[in-house]
């Protein structure tokens, strides 16, 4: 599968690392459900938040998304550092996460 990145992870650590299970976890599902040859990851930042947004070129659901083991393992840690997860299914799929930047990081 190809990878396709825009933006940059954030320097934020709980924000870098929980970026990159994400990354893991929507791979996984891009190959396995979708049957998908390209997986794109689009980071982007303001001055309160980082964010990740996930697509891919596969399959659409033609249903909503039932959130498994490694979903919701993901919404958990998303929002035990007080993030927000979304997960849309029509018009495309998509996996966009949000996690607001700790009180020292503030641009």
């Amino acid at each position: 599968i190809e990878i396709c990145i825009t933006g940059q992870m954030p320097e934020q650590e709980d924000a870098n690392r929980l970026f990159f299970e994400a990354a893991a976890e929507a791979l996984t599902n891009a190959v396995r459900h979708a049957d998908a040859k390209t997986l794109c990851i689009a980071f982007s930042e303001d001055a309160s938040s980082c964010s990740v947004c996930f697509t891919n070129d596969g399959k659409q659901p033609q249903n909503k998304i039932v959130e498994g083991g490694g979903l919701g393992a993901l919404r958990q840690k998303t929002e035990q550092i007080g993030g927000a997860m979304e997960v849309l299914h029509q018009p495309k799929f998509v996996l966009k996460l949000i996690v607001p930047k700790k009180r020292g990081d503030i641009l």
